[in-house]
């Protein structure tokens, strides 16, 4: 009986040693415990793979890999459509239109006041801007002008006398001095009609540019002179030359010459008369009892018609001219002009109905660089007779290489018009 309980108490002692060491064992593990917050990262796991709080690990185990979600977008801070939450970059970036200040966030859109589909919200423009088609003539505009209308006055062609135009151009009256188209003597009264230009805004005005072929001219006074007897056209007498007395004031350029016009081509343009015509400088009285004289240029022409007393202004250092409008501005409904701010001098531009521009045309480069002068630009934009609207533009610059001009005009009205070409 002792012996058994002996056995007993033996396997118990036993039993109880075995389960003390098991528990000594573990103790000796190490316990891995994640901080709040804070990302867990081994080299062996791809950035951004995390434990969760709380989760602990024994030392030698292997954190189990997991998938990255993927998010597709633009990851450069510095595009426009940067996205701060993608991870993997997909081409997509868009830095914006160069030419703006601030390509991100900007609005695209129309910038300009003056068009149709203007937006104030728009802060870079996207070449969207329209507006609205000139549909007039450009010819109702000049004829709304009130100085554009010709002078005509009656003479004696029997008599010998000086007759004065009414901006103060001299003509030398003589017997014989005109003749019917076909050569036949003309007797008893005639009719004279003519326009003289001495400044700037009558060029315009008129449409008379002073260049020849091209080339710039400096002008001391342009006439357009037709003679009529009974509704028929006249002509100088075979063998008869014209007088003429023409002011200079404190302007008199001893390189003038003659020239006469043409406008075969559509617009006019002046050819350097032949040695039959003279220039020279002269004074005369202005009164008729010889108190009071002007001097200028006295001029023998050898036709009626257009007639220009000028010289050539620049013929180096040349460049082409190109004012760029909106669509829908052609020949038919404007006129551009460049008009030189120091000399007597305006430029008629061409328009271009392929590229929808008005240039130097067939001549190219024919104005001088560096040249100061005032682009004009004058559109009719109704062809209402009853209600015509017009819009201008005087745009002041400097001439440079290969110059090109962007030019929108804005209505204005006809008084307004005459009164800046007034002062040019």
């Amino acid at each position: 009986m002792k012996s058994y309980i002996l056995v007993i108490l033996s396997v118990f002692t036993m039993l109880f040693v075995l389960n003390s060491g098991c528990k000594k064992d573990t103790d000796l593990t190490e316990t891995v415990v994640v901080p709040s917050d804070t990302t867990y990262t081994d080299s062996t796991r791809v950035v951004g793979d995390t434990v969760e709080v709380g989760d602990t690990a024994e030392v030698g185990d292997t954190i189990p890999d997991t998938t990255v979600n993927e998010i597709l977008g633009c990851t450069d801070p510095t595009a426009c459509n940067y996205n701060l939450e993608a991870n993997l970059d997909d081409g997509s970036c868009e830095f914006g239109l160069i030419e703006c200040a601030d390509p991100c966030g900007a609005v695209l859109g129309c910038t300009d006041e003056n068009a149709d589909n203007y937006n104030p919200d728009a802060t870079c423009d996207d070449g969207s801007c329209t507006h609205a088609v000139a549909t007039g003539t450009i010819e109702d505009l000049f004829s709304a002008f009130s100085s554009t209308q010709s002078s005509i006055s009656t003479i004696n062609s029997e008599a010998t006398y000086w007759w004065t135009a009414p901006k103060g151009t001299r003509f030398f009256i003589e017997p014989g001095l005109f003749a019917t188209l076909d050569n036949q003597p003309v007797t008893g009264p005639v009719e004279i009609e003519i326009i003289e230009i001495y400044t700037k805004g009558d060029m315009v005005r008129h449409q008379a540019p002073t260049t020849s072929s091209g080339l710039v001219l400096e002008s001391g006074g342009e006439f357009n002179i037709k003679a009529y007897q009974n509704g028929q056209p006249l002509k100088l007498a075979p063998g008869k030359l014209l007088n003429m007395q023409v002011s200079a004031g404190n302007n008199f350029a001893s390189e003038m010459a003659i020239f006469y016009g043409d406008e075969s081509s559509g617009q006019l343009d002046w050819a350097m008369a032949g040695d039959s015509t003279w220039i020279n400088g002269g004074e005369w009285p202005v009164d008729s009892i010889g108190q009071e004289w002007d001097f200028g240029y006295d001029i023998l022409v050898e036709q009626i018609g257009w007639i220009n007393c000028d010289y050539f202004a620049g013929q180096d250092n040349l460049t082409t001219v190109t004012v760029d409008l909106p669509q829908g501005y052609t020949s038919q409904n404007t006129a551009v002009f460049v008009v030189f701010n120091d000399i007597q001098s305006m430029v008629m531009l061409w328009g271009d109905p392929e590229l929808e521009v008005f240039n130097t045309g067939p001549y190219g480069e024919s104005i001088p660089i560096g040249s100061d002068v005032t682009f004009i630009v004058m559109a009719s934009t109704s062809d209402d007779p009853d209600n015509p609207t017009y819009e201008f533009a005087g745009v002041p610059a400097i001439i440079g290489m290969d110059h090109v001009e962007f030019i929108t005009p804005e209505s204005t009205s006809v008084e307004d018009i005459e009164a800046f070409l007034n002062g040019l």
